[in-house]
């Protein structure tokens, strides 16, 4: 269900530069926000943003994420929800995971970590089986959506988090699926 409308080695998103592989991309400005253009972004090391006032309809895919950053934000690209899919280094094994995604038997450990910020907003899915995604913000940030991951860490002072069961329709408990 993903296809990739970027494929690279590294994607590094910052508040003043979009590379691709450290080339410069074009990177518009909307209302004083920075907009990343619409798209499944697949890295084959590293998705990262890092900088403040930037928002996006976007999908990662990549073995390492991480974002860091003040208003920040997000929604998915991809039909089925998705905002972050962290993918690991895996071999076949399992019963099946949320979704009937089949449940991996990890190699990698890489820690998701997303947002050291504040006044951010992610609307969808976080898909991490392997190891921890780790999440810093505070009353002024929310998560809209669900975490499919191996551990979930929350620090923050009110951080919001609206469970929908992944990416739109009713609001239910927030899902922490691990």
């Amino acid at each position: 269900d993903f296809a990739c409308t970027v494929n690279a080695q590294k994607i590094e998103i910052s508040g003043s530069d979009f590379k691709i592989d450290g080339v410069n991309q074009t990177y518009p400005t909307v209302g004083g926000q920075k907009v990343i253009p619409p798209g499944t972004y697949c890295a084959t090391e590293l998705f990262q943003i890092n900088g403040d006032n930037i928002r996006g309809q976007i999908t990662a895919l990549a073995p390492k994420i991480e974002v860091n950053g003040n208003n920040i934000d997000l929604t998915p690209y991809a039909s089925n929800g998705v905002l972050f899919y962290n993918l690991p280094n895996i071999t076949a094994g399992g019963d099946g995971g949320p979704g009937g995604i089949p449940a991996p038997t990890c190699t990698f450990t890489e820690e998701m970590k997303l947002s050291n910020g504040n006044g951010s907003t992610w609307k969808g899915k976080v898909f991490h089986p392997c190891a921890r995604v780790l999440i810093d913000g505070n009353s002024t940030s929310t998560l809209e959506g669900a975490i499919y991951a191996l551990r979930v860490k929350v620090n923050g002072n009110g951080f919001n988090m609206i469970g929908t069961g992944g990416g739109g329709g009713t609001t239910t408990a927030f899902a922490l699926v691990e």
